[in-house]
């Protein structure tokens, strides 16, 4: 499933009124973002993600959000089942018809369940993208990241 994962920025640090601040970026996404196919916003630590329908439209969305208030950074993502299989297929499908010649991968295992850390995902990952494109990993400098939440 597409969303769009939005990290906000000094909302963060608002103390006891820092809820009034969230519904209010709430609204103001839902807003800027009406009729470009947002299902729903959900709230996540330090972040909100936005569920899209199939049909939604990715470059309406990315404008329009550029000019919502709050917003630190942002990044179409997708979500998928906490599964090996599951992740090598959406990040194969991900990078498919893209050509670059250098890559990282970086983890953020926030289900623990998940049988490997982060480390571990980060290198099973590493070497299916390597295989499947013979871009040179680069943590310092990569043309393109691959970044798990």
């Amino acid at each position: 499933m597409r969303c769009v994962v939005i990290h906000y920025s000094e909302i963060g640090l608002k103390g006891k009124n820092q809820p009034m601040f969230l519904r209010r970026l709430e609204a103001n996404l839902l807003r800027a973002t009406a009729g470009a196919g947002v299902r729903r916003v959900e709230e996540r630590s330090g972040r909100m993600v936005l569920i899209l329908t199939r049909e939604a439209d990715w470059q309406v969305i990315r404008d329009r959000l550029r000019s919502v208030f709050g917003i630190a950074n942002f990044a179409l993502a997708e979500r998928v089942e906490p599964d090996m299989a599951a992740l090598k297929a959406a990040v194969g499908k991900v990078l498919e018809g893209r050509s670059f010649r250098s890559f990282k991968v970086a983890t953020r295992r926030a289900f623990k369940q998940f049988p490997l850390n982060s480390e571990d995902v980060n290198r099973e990952l590493g070497a299916f993208v390597q295989a499947e494109t013979h871009a040179a990993v680069d943590l310092e400098q990569p043309e393109i990241g691959v970044r798990l939440l």
